[in-house]
């Protein structure tokens, strides 16, 4: 935007004192740009039997009492009031959420790119654009014997009309701090694909509408008896972009969302700029990209752009660095493109340092090279499932593979074993199990859910990796406690833990606080034996292993 302001407004202002000469060797000034539009709720709704009842019994009236009680106060925003504020002042006069209420799931996503020509001094028109456009619908009503429910989908792209459709941009100059104001009006055909039906009598009667194409039929069945099919709609619907936006031009780029009079929620984004540039829209910043949790891939994703104009996208080149020694595959296969889906054929890697920071990149290629700005890489962070098992082992979850690779571990790696049976979070078995003194045994610690540790000594609350910590701590305390009181000997129940058999030799408790007589010396309903162990999880600094941690969900996948 800094250099729109330092390159395009003194343009502006010179235009503004009168055009130049006419030169077939200067081209009247052009800007590029991009917007997306979409709209989530009842407005959305294209057809269908359960969304016409909706509109006729709740969507329209509503609406039409906010638009008869509120526009008498919407001059009191001001001249430069957003849609945001405009529609927030309709809606505050019948306070109701239509489409929390409603049982109608409805969306409509557009995203058009356009280039705007000089046509005044001080203003642009739509020379030429394209838009890419999908609908959803879904919607059901149903109660004693009837059913209503509509099931639409749809996609398609649609080249604007200079004659009817209109993007216009005109510069105020004349004040202190320059001004545009931004019109949009785009109607274009949506033809969509779906089915509504009307079911009634527990099935008796059945109306459907079906829609193929934008071409929409009606038929069915009334007891036993087919309803012909009829056309009842030969041509697609239209669906109709209305925007409008002022403000100072460091605004020539911005997001905006509301709710309108019938609760939908939209949002529009827009980018106008002076020349070709792209933006990687996905994977987003910093974003976060998971493996599968099963399947023969170990990383797949989408790959988006917007390109600024279009007609440069298919010179988009991306370039993704090898994961865990593997190339990428791509479709398209040339990974050309402003839209693309990638993935790696390939197991999960072995080395927990695979996962983290991964940076990809995008770039213009031939002619776009020239005419276009750099692209900004991209830099994203790559996580495994936790609760997965598709690691190199392949018996154990991806956490428990992973985690043993990372401070969390404490070096203990090689003495773990994973017992899914085992009812408690973890044990220790060495006590009358000689030749299992030299390991410790983990369950599955997110069974219920995610894991959550208070410790009955300190009140030390841990989750996630630390949870797993403190127990991977908890019970090396109890196999280093074994060696020290037992050693090779081993447990000693009925001679030297006669006493009150809690695993602590008698002649040593003395020393360490304890009664040689009591199970629980202490009196918390742990055993002697569990106060070492408790202990030595306070030795665990919280967090000291989220920077290795690469679990979703984990640390650092919030």
């Amino acid at each position: 935007m800094k250099r729109l302001l330092s390159t395009v407004l003194p343009l502006l202002i010179v235009l503004a004192n009168g055009p130049p000469k006419a030169s077939a060797d200067e081209p009247p000034l052009t800007f590029v740009g991009s917007l997306r539009y979409v709209e989530s709720g009842p407005m959305a709704a294209q057809s269908g039997w359960a969304a016409g009842i909706m509109w006729g019994s709740a969507v329209a009236p509503v609406a039409g009492v906010r638009l008869l009680s509120g526009l008498g106060a919407l001059s009191s925003l001001g001249d430069n009031a957003t849609l945001a504020r405009l529609y927030d002042q309709l809606r505050s006069t019948v306070p109701v959420d239509l489409a929390g209420l409603l049982p109608i799931s409805a969306r409509y996503d557009a995203r058009v790119t356009f280039t705007l020509v000089q046509v005044a001094p001080n203003r642009l028109a739509l020379q030429q654009g394209a838009l890419r456009w999908t609908l959803t619908q879904q919607a059901e009503l149903s109660g004693e014997g009837t059913v209503i429910s509509d099931q639409f989908v749809g996609q398609g792209e649609y080249a604007l009309n200079t004659e009817h459709d209109k993007i216009d941009l005109t510069f105020d100059l004349r004040a202190d701090e320059p001004t545009f104001a931004l019109d949009v009006a785009i109607a274009h055909p949506m033809p969509i694909n779906g089915l509504s039906r009307w079911s009634a009598l527990a099935g008796l009667v059945q109306l459907d509408i079906r829609a193929q194409n934008g071409i929409e039929t009606f038929g069915g069945q009334s007891f036993g008896e087919p309803i012909p099919p009829e056309v009842v709609s030969s041509e697609p619907g239209t669906h109709a972009i209305a925007y409008s936006r002022s403000g100072t031009l460091d605004q020539l780029s911005g997001t905006e969302t509301w709710r309108d009079v019938t609760d939908t929620q939209l949002l529009v984004s827009y980018q106008i700029a002076d020349r070709c540039y792209a933006v990687i829209d996905e994977p987003p910043h910093d974003g976060r990209l998971t493996a599968p949790a099963e399947g023969e891939r170990s990383l797949e994703g989408d790959l988006r752009a917007t390109v600024l104009p279009d007609v440069h996208a298919s010179q988009l080149e991306w370039t993704l660095p090898p994961f865990a020694g593997h190339e990428p595959h791509y479709d398209p296969d040339d990974r050309r493109g402003a839209d693309l889906r990638f993935w790696f054929d390939a197991p999960l890697p072995g080395d927990n340092a695979a996962w983290g920071p991964y940076q990809l990149e995008a770039a213009f290629v031939e002619a776009a090279a020239q005419a276009c700005e750099a692209v900004p890489a991209r830099q994203v962070r790559l996580f495994f499932s936790r609760d997965a098992h598709n690691n190199p082992d392949g018996n154990v979850p991806n956490w428990f593979y992973y985690w043993q690779q990372t401070p969390a571990g404490q070096g203990h790696g090689a003495a773990m074993r994973y017992d899914p049976a085992e009812a408690d979070w973890a044990a220790f078995r060495g006590y009358g199990n000689p030749w299992l003194a030299d390991r410790i045994y983990l369950s599955n610690l997110f069974r219920d859910g995610e894991l959550l540790l208070v410790n009955p000594l300190t009140g030390q609350v841990t989750t996630g990796i630390d949870a797993y910590a403190v127990v991977v701590r908890h019970e090396w305390q109890h196999l280093r406690d074994y060696a020290a009181w037992w050693g090779q000997r081993g447990y000693q129940q009925l001679t030297e833990d006669a006493g009150d058999r809690d695993k602590i030799p008698d002649a040593l408790e003395p020393a360490l606080g304890f009664s040689p007589k009591l199970f629980d010396t202490p009196g918390l309903g742990l055993g002697d034996a569990e106060y070492s162990a408790y202990r030595a999880e306070a030795g665990w600094r919280i967090g000291a292993a989220n920077a290795q941690d690469w679990a979703d969900p984990g640390k650092q996948s919030r």
